[in-house]
């Protein structure tokens, strides 16, 4: 059951253990994706900050309950694997819409150069 992302998930000293901020880190790292594939870069953007805090307390609850178990490190695996697949549609997407953008902003750029 994925659970909502705030700041108190964020930055509380005890509280949610390791699978509850995986599991708000893939919910984010989804609304990321989507956000990408509407072409809200800004909302995106902002996200990324909070996903950065939230990866940040990600590893400081690791290594408060290493070693995890093998279960919680199952699950750990399962989500790396999601994330990266929304991290490569993201750069996808980003890479698509830089790629038309650039000769609108420099015209110059995809001029080839003569030799």
């Amino acid at each position: 059951m994925p659970i909502s992302l705030s700041a108190t998930l964020i930055t509380q000293p005890c509280g949610p253990n390791l699978s509850d901020l995986l599991q708000a880190l893939l919910g984010l790292s989804g609304r990321m994706r989507l956000a990408a594939e509407m072409g809200h870069w800004e909302a995106m953007a902002e996200m990324q900050t909070t996903c950065t805090a939230l990866i940040e307390r990600i590893r400081l609850q690791t290594e408060l309950e290493n070693p995890l178990s093998p279960e919680l490190l199952q699950e750990k695996q399962q989500i790396m694997l999601a994330l990266l697949q929304d991290d490569a549609r993201i750069r996808s997407l980003s890479t698509t819409r830089a790629g038309r953008l650039v000769p609108k902003l420099w015209p110059a750029a995809s001029t080839p150069w003569l030799h």
